[in-house]
């Protein structure tokens, strides 16, 4: 139940990748014939993760993940352009963190309503000023809500500024195009979607300068140096396919799970809460507060029981600090450390959410039953 933190790869990425693990080794920026049917391979899957997003072959840059592509998709304009980089209160620590790294660079965090929603009212104020770059994540990793990226394209547009989207929750997750949203940069990693760990993509439209990041050879257009994952990159491609293959029908089977599954906590615990928006939300997203109960203990209880949750970003589960998303959709500290993120994948049967939901009531009520 974390499949937010990372899915299970699949078995047919790993039959796709395992040749270009073993006989099928070569560098693919060599020049004889085992070496350009890598490069082939690797030009195969940039055309399968472009078309997920409906983008050009050419303006996929293969990255070591969504950290490395959120970065670069950072640097690179602040590199460039003067003003103030825009982002939200909420976003993943790949893009706060990169933003502050510049402590030249000023930075306008802007805020989000009770459900996570991007206060578009803000965004519109800040971009009468000068600005480099507008990051907003496509879906937040904790809470799930999807964010109105059109909308806010249209600001950024109508302003002459990039805007950059951390898909990295919502890639091979719901349909996603970059034509219809109008993003002119997005990272995606392959993990979150039943491929490999270690590989992921920066999308930059093509009329976009992007700024080399890793120096050396010429790889990645000469953009990104240093020789190719090709198995990832192999099982990313792979991934992308499959996503691509019925994901209304995966959408739909994942959706009735995930409302399922809080109809029934609603309906048997009290003092309990749904995060995030009920409407714009990941399909595979629940996140709950519960009144009187420890999160941390709540885990345990469940791991017991075989059952795998979360208490926030597996980025951050070391740190000590209130998950800054929680804070800032107006929960108290004592509320998130009551929380929890249940995650689902798209094979689950109703049997196991029932599982799920029984063992999580069960706990519940036990530990409030101890709790002074």
């Amino acid at each position: 139940m974390d499949n937010a933190a990372t899915a299970k790869m699949k078995p047919e990425v790993l039959r796709a990748m395992e040749p270009y693990l073993t006989r099928q080794y070569y560098n693919p920026s060599a020049n004889y014939e085992p070496a350009r049917k890598c490069r082939d391979a690797v030009e195969n899957a940039r055309e399968s993760v472009a078309r997920v997003i409906g983008a050009k072959p050419e303006e996929i840059f293969f990255t070591s993940g969504g950290t490395e592509a959120d970065n670069w998709a950072i640097f690179s304009c602040v590199g460039r352009r003067r003003g103030t980089l825009v982002t939200s209160a909420i976003e993943h620590h790949a893009v706060l963190h990169a933003a502050r790294r510049d402590k030249m660079v000023p930075v306008e965090l802007v805020g989000v309503d009770c459900h996570g929603v991007i206060d578009l009212e803000r965004l519109k104020e800040l971009l009468l000023g000068e600005v480099c770059l507008v990051s907003i994540m496509a879906a937040n990793n904790e809470i799930g809500t999807v964010e109105p990226l059109k909308e806010i394209s249209r600001l950024t547009g109508a302003a002459k500024v990039p805007f950059h989207s951390d898909a990295v929750q919502a890639f091979g997750q719901i349909p996603l195009s970059v034509k219809e949203t109008g993003v002119d940069m997005l990272s995606g990693a392959a993990h979150k979607l039943g491929g490999p760990k270690g590989v992921g993509f920066l999308y930059v439209r093509e009329e976009m300068e992007l700024l080399g990041m890793i120096k050396g050879g010429e790889q990645e257009r000469g953009k990104r140096a240093g020789t190719e994952n090709v198995a990832g990159i192999v099982g990313f491609g792979k991934a992308c396919e499959m996503a691509m293959y019925k994901m209304e029908e995966k959408i739909k089977h994942e959706t009735m799970l995930r409302d399922y599954m809080i109809h029934e906590i609603e309906k048997r615990i009290s003092g309990v809460h749904l995060n995030g928006s009920r409407k714009c939300r990941l399909p595979n997203n629940i996140h709950f507060t519960f009144d009187k109960v420890r999160g941390d203990a709540l885990l345990a209880l469940l791991e017991e029981q075989g059952i795998l949750a979360s208490a926030g970003s597996a980025c951050n589960s070391s740190n000590t600090e209130p998950s800054h998303v929680l804070t800032e959709i107006g929960l108290d500290e004592e509320a998130v450390r009551n929380s929890l993120r249940f995650t689902i994948q798209p094979d689950m049967k109703i049997r196991q959410i029932d599982y799920v939901v029984d063992a999580i009531v069960q706990s519940v009520h036990y530990l409030r039953s101890i709790t002074p």
